[in-house]
């Protein structure tokens, strides 16, 4: 009887060290599904998202369309700049990622938005209540060029008046 004993007893151990390691496996699988989905962040806007606590590096997959910067408490501020998809990874003081963040960056708020479309140009307004252009990536050359240089030629004003340097 005693072999019977040690032999189930070698069968209960295994049988717990294998649910053990599937165990392992699962959260394993948890964080990489958790790091492969993707954050969505809506162009022009940002969102907020802790990283670990002994980040001291962020490496921008794409600056062009996203951007980030730590603020404090490892709070991460995420801006959507463009269309498109990139990855933010968060390395520690020796370069090990301690975190992955995809994100996606897709359109503002359609519901507040009107898109004219006249052949091949397109103009993108902002309607809340009245409807004023709003620079838009994908709009005609004219549209947007020329709606850009109004915002660079007002901030520049903005930034040599006196009172915004005191």
């Amino acid at each position: 009887m005693a072999p019977l004993l040690l032999r189930l007893l070698g069968i209960l151990a295994a049988s717990t060290l294998t649910w053990g390691t599937m165990a392992q496996a699962h959260a394993a699988e948890q964080v990489n599904a958790e790091e492969t989905r993707a954050l969505t962040v809506a162009l022009n806007f940002a969102t907020v998202v802790r990283v670990p606590d002994d980040t001291t590096t962020l490496v921008i997959g794409n600056p062009a369309v996203a951007d980030a910067s730590v603020q404090r408490n490892h709070v991460l501020v995420i801006t959507g700049k463009s269309y498109g998809s990139t990855n933010i990874l968060a390395l520690d003081k020796n370069g090990k990622p301690l975190r992955q963040i995809r994100v996606q960056v897709k359109g503002g708020s359609p519901e507040r938005t009107v898109t004219v479309q006249r052949g091949m140009d397109r103009q993108t307004y902002a309607c809340a209540p009245h409807c004023e252009p709003v620079l838009t990536l994908g709009d005609s050359k004219d549209a947007f060029g020329l709606l850009n240089g109004q915002i660079n030629t007002r901030n520049a004003g903005a930034a040599a008046s006196p009172s915004a340097r005191q």
